[in-house]
């Protein structure tokens, strides 16, 4: 469910930045946009003009993490690895969901 939330969290930051011009948002902007967001635990995020990340913790204790760096590449990452859906080692990408 988590991963589920950075995903819709992905769609929110591409609507927010074609209104805005940039990627500079809250997470209340991001909510205003996809309000289900507001059921993700501990959801954070951050951004810049040309970049963002976003994270969540799951039910089970991970931290999931999804960051965006400008170019279309996506990370996804989380806080440990080979536990639950945390995969280690990364796949050939570096994501490790």
């Amino acid at each position: 469910q988590t991963k589920v939330m950075l995903t819709t969290a992905r769609t929110a930051f591409a609507t927010y930045y074609l209104n805005e011009g940039t990627y500079a948002a809250t997470d209340a902007d991001l909510e205003a946009i996809e309000p289900a967001l507001g059921d993700a635990a501990n959801f954070t995020v951050s951004g810049t003009a040309t970049t963002w990340e976003a994270s969540a913790l799951s039910r089970s204790g991970t931290t999931f993490t999804i960051r965006f760096d400008g170019t279309n590449q996506y990370e996804r990452d989380c806080d440990r690895p080979g536990q639950g859906l945390c995969r280690d080692p990364a796949d050939a990408s570096g994501n490790r969901w």
